[in-house]
């Protein structure tokens, strides 16, 4: 996807969203969007990516745009863009004059981020965009117009949808079932398993599968059937106990017990990969050294996937998991690194397994 210079004239070839991104982390997030946008959008021939607002010309219709938030772990909400506005007192009425609101009933939100330097009275800046709007009503039943104020511009953007992580809070690591340490939270394994481009009723393999916190959000999401491994046949038992009680009784799930380096499965029957392998700090590798695991790992993981399949996995930043990678003969499509601790830094590596 193109990203185009903000200063330039801009038409737009299909329609203007917004996303609104958490801060959680500088790029997993757009990361995690444009992944979204290529499994279940359309056509996307603009980014603007401006702080943690992003701007997306796409024939992507509303009810995707809906469910990439649904779906998503770090999207706050999405809309359609109305209009960008210079953080200028001077400009802001001209700029809301010249760029009309699509006609309609509309209850209006003001929301600043970061540290703005124009602190205009919020009541006063609503009653401009009234004004500016004559042929709209303005009522608390109409639709969310979010006024997003950032350092140096205004986005006014009619709302979509937002996100609601009350889900996510009932499968923290230790509301589960079967909870062991080091497990990552549900809302990062949500964005790890959307970055292997996740699409509905095709194959995803989770060979490092430990008590299942990744398996869950990859068969909530609409990978059908779930296939999860590990080495450790306790944690195998945790993964199937925590499974039943967060997937619909009619998911597929397979369930298997083995070693990674080593797949008990048929040459290029997997479509997606997403995993986090042990880093032997609470996870073990049975004496085995860590870039030794990953390495072997990678060479069955380009045996199991099938041509054009997305792989992702962590790994510590001193393991080089990017480099490993691409000597393995993956196409490396994205990497993020993530501060966890003074002692570690997760390297998170996007890949794509070559076309014949």
């Amino acid at each position: 996807m193109k990203r185009e210079n903000l200063q330039r004239q801009y038409t737009p070839k299909h329609r203007l969203y917004y996303a609104l991104l958490s801060g959680e982390h500088p790029t997993l997030p757009y990361g995690e969007l444009v992944s979204l946008l290529e499994s279940w959008g359309g056509e996307a021939s603009l980014i603007y990516r401006l702080e943690s607002i992003v701007i997306v010309d796409t024939n992507t219709p509303p009810i995707i745009m809906k469910k990439i938030v649904g779906e998503s772990g770090y999207i706050r909400e999405t809309g359609y863009s109305c209009m960008l506005v210079p953080e200028d007192p001077s400009l802001f009425t001209y700029y809301i004059k010249e760029n009309q609101l699509p006609r309609g009933e509309y209850w209006i939100v003001y929301e600043k981020h970061l540290k703005p330097e124009w602190n205009p009275n919020p009541r006063e800046l609503i009653r401009e965009i009234a004004s500016a709007n004559k042929d709209s009503k303005f009522t608390r039943k109409g639709r969310i117009l979010k006024v997003d104020h950032y350092p140096g511009f205004i986005h006014i953007g009619i709302l979509l949808e937002k996100k609601d992580y009350s889900s996510f809070m009932n499968r923290l690591p230790r509301r589960r079932p079967v909870f062991r340490p080091g497990t990552l939270d549900p809302v990062l394994s949500r964005v790890i398993v959307n970055l292997s481009r996740p699409e509905e009723h095709i194959t995803y393999l989770d060979p490092f599968c430990g008590v299942g916190g990744f398996a869950i959000e990859a068969g909530l999401v609409g990978y059908d059937p779930v296939v999860c491994g590990d080495i450790d046949y306790h944690m195998m038992k945790g993964a199937a106990a925590n499974l039943n009680a967060y997937l619909p009784n009619n998911s597929s799930v397979i369930f298997y017990y083995g070693n990674a380096v080593s797949l008990p499965i048929r040459a290029e029957s997997i479509h997606r990969i997403a995993t986090d392998p042990p880093y032997g700090r609470t996870t073990s590798t049975r004496g085995i050294p860590r870039q030794t695991v990953i390495r072997k790992f990678l060479k069955e993981a380009m045996e199991t996937l099938s041509p054009g399949g997305y792989l992702v996995f962590a790994s510590p930043v001193e393991v080089k998991p990017k480099k490993i990678a691409e000597e393995t003969g993956f196409e490396v499509i994205d990497y993020f690194e993530m501060h966890v601790h003074r002692r570690l830094v997760r390297g998170i590596v996007v890949a794509r397994k070559p076309l014949r």
